[in-house]
């Protein structure tokens, strides 16, 4: 691994590096101590399809979260430290701290990686992920390795939990009856991924995004009195055509932290509707011509050989996340934070900036689901 990681890790984003680290460590350790009303608890998950693709809909899929563990033979952990992507600052752990069942709850709670690995790892250790946790689900964008002395190690852990390949569908509808946390630069994620990239990596093979918020309390209006429903596809990651299939919705009382609400997809091949509390938030018609020519594509359409709905016409799998900060302006540094200014700068190559201890108002993530 030596040389290539060296010389990549050289080219990483400064702003993960040195500021993100700092700051979010900050904000998190003084979020942990949260109030129960601060939990992103989900308490339905509902799966329903049918074989012949009719939309009239049968139970694949439930989970009451009964137990005393999550049942691995319907979830598996996302372990790995890639940052979806984005530069997020969380490593996707197993570690039961970061992700357990009580009285019929799942939480997703994040935690500093200095309270398992000691301060001084983050700034002199190294991060071998296939070596602490005996595996690596994704190696890409330096999952499974890093090294600090080429940038800090993400100060954050947190959980990913993805339903197991042979609970993958298509068309049906999912249900999930979730109540958002509250914590600022935390982002709970309801979506769906492809089961195989059958089109290419993402944005190429789709991504439905059920519901996404951002737990900041006072965070311009975007925060957690904010929710938002995304479809992602694109011929490659800078074509991605998500802003043709988005919505979002405002909390009719304070946030959607405040209680439960049930978040929904409704998925056939001539519609996709997204929704809360039998509320459409977005829906996306099948576009006649495909959405290859619903996105002004050039070039060659790689969704030629799918369906007219490709390539929302293969099987996706449900996932559950719960990520920290990022640097692709999904937290924009130009949108002011009450109280105190964002901890990091998405653009900030090359320079280190000072932070101050700040408070979230937060940071435990609760997931209660049922999931049918």
């Amino acid at each position: 691994m030596g040389k290539d990681i060296t010389d990549k890790m050289k080219e990483l984003d400064d702003t993960y590096n040195k500021t993100a680290g700092y700051g979010i460590v900050n904000s998190v350790q003084n979020a942990l101590g949260t109030q129960p009303g601060n939990t992103f608890s989900r308490r339905t998950v509902n799966l329903q399809t049918n074989p012949q693709e009719r939309y009239d809909k049968n139970l694949i899929f439930s989970d009451q979260f009964d137990g005393n563990e999550i049942d691995a033979n319907k979830w598996k952990h996302e372990i790995s430290a890639s940052g979806g992507g984005n530069w997020e600052f969380q490593i996707y752990s197993p570690e039961q701290v970061n992700s357990f069942i009580k009285e019929n709850v799942l939480y997703l709670r994040p935690t500093l990686t200095a309270d398992k690995f000691g301060e001084e790892f983050l700034y002199r250790g190294i991060l071998d992920v296939e070596e602490i946790w005996g595996e690596c689900t994704n190696t890409k964008f330096y999952g499974g390795y890093r090294d600090s002395k080429y940038g800090m190690i993400s100060p954050v852990m947190s959980a990913k939990l993805m339903l197991q390949e042979k609970f993958s569908f298509r068309y049906g509808r999912a249900e999930v009856e979730a109540k958002m946390p509250k914590g600022d630069w935390i982002r709970p994620s309801i979506q769906l991924l492809p089961r195989d990239n059958v089109y290419g990596e993402w944005p190429s093979s789709g991504q439905i995004v059920m519901a996404e918020s951002r737990g900041n309390l006072n965070y311009g209006r975007i925060g957690v009195e904010n929710v938002t429903c995304t479809l992602h596809w694109g011929t490659q990651w800078n074509e991605n055509r998500w802003e043709m299939t988005t919505g979002q919705k405002k909390s009719a009382v304070e946030t959607w932290g405040d209680d439960f609400h049930t978040f929904y997809m409704d998925w056939t091949p001539d519609h996709i509707t997204l929704g809360v509390d039998d509320v459409p938030v977005m829906t996306s018609v099948t576009p006649i011509g495909g959405y290859f020519k619903k996105g002004f594509f050039d070039g060659d359409n790689i969704w030629c050989d799918g369906g007219k709905n490709a390539p929302f016409d293969r099987e996706f799998s449900l996932q559950f996340s719960l990520a920290v900060g990022g640097t692709n302006d999904y937290f924009p540094d130009f949108v002011q934070n009450v109280g105190y200014e964002k901890p990091w700068c998405n653009r900030d190559h090359g320079r280190q900036k000072s932070f101050t201890s700040r408070e979230i108002n937060g940071g435990i993530l609760g997931m209660e689901r049922t999931l049918h």
